[in-house]
């Protein structure tokens, strides 16, 4: 599975952020997107461009990084996160009448641990190195009940799952950590994030459109020699919403 290497931009309200990634499978992307079962993966409303750098969204890393949003206080002074992230989602869950889901209830447990190990932060680039919703409880599944181990794997395959799982979670302190917030991350994917996800998915739609007409005729040609000379000649831009990602007209 995780052969296949690309390149990938996180937008960050206007901060640009390389992140070299591995990615395997099925992408999971979104334009204008419907819902599915099982996995959470969305389908474009239009094909996939082929032009260089194409301008997407994925719902994988935006549950991932909403979770850890959901837990820091992230009071820095360039913060990880839109400001005022986790208070607007609060509000967002109120409306729709969502109750409290797992990631409320270990919400201080889960804080802790962040805080006595602070080197758990470097988990939020874990979702670069998959492509779904699907694959990321897959590998975390399999590192879990390898205790961490490739050598405990069945085959290669799973043993460099588990290895790419390892660099972020290395002990079992970590993993317990992991453990839990997978647990409280899915109860809040699925109570609230992912219908949230695939409505500002939609209500964004436009100005997603607008931001890769910007970007293919504007920016990327006049960025694609500097590409090219560092050998990024191809890859995504990935528009994030925890991050700060392309608002609706209407919300500016």
């Amino acid at each position: 599975m995780p052969a296949r290497h690309l390149r990938s931009f996180a937008l960050a309200a206007s901060l640009l952020v390389l992140a070299a990634c591995g990615s395997s499978g099925q992408q999971e992307a979104a334009a204008t997107p419907t819902p599915s079962t099982g996995s959470g993966a969305t389908t474009p409303a239009t094909p996939a461009r082929n032009n260089p750098w194409p301008v997407k969204t994925r719902q994988h890393l935006d549950t991932w990084l909403h979770g850890f949003a959901m837990l820091q206080d992230d009071t820095a002074k360039v913060p990880f996160f839109r400001r005022g992230y986790r208070e607007e989602m609060i509000v967002a869950r109120n409306r729709q009448n969502v109750g409290v889901t797992a990631l409320d209830a270990n919400r201080e447990k889960l804080r802790a641990g962040l805080a006595t190990r602070p080197q758990l932060i470097n988990a939020q680039f874990f979702p670069f190195q998959v492509s779904s919703w699907e694959e990321t409880r897959q590998f975390v599944d399999f590192f879990i009940r390898a205790e961490g181990d490739p050598r405990r794997a069945g085959n290669q395959e799973v043993a460099q799952m588990i290895a790419i799982v390892a660099q972020y979670f290395p002990n079992k302190a970590d993993r317990d950590w992991l453990q839990l917030f997978m647990t409280s991350i899915e109860d809040e994917r699925t109570k609230f994030y992912q219908t949230y996800w695939i409505n500002e998915q939609r209500a964004r739609a436009s100005a997603l459109a607008a931001t890769d007409s910007v970007w293919q005729n504007v920016l990327r040609p006049k960025m694609q020699g500097f590409l090219n000379n560092n050998q990024l000649a191809n890859g995504e831009l990935l528009l994030s919403l925890p991050l700060g990602g392309v608002r609706p007209a209407s919300r500016r």
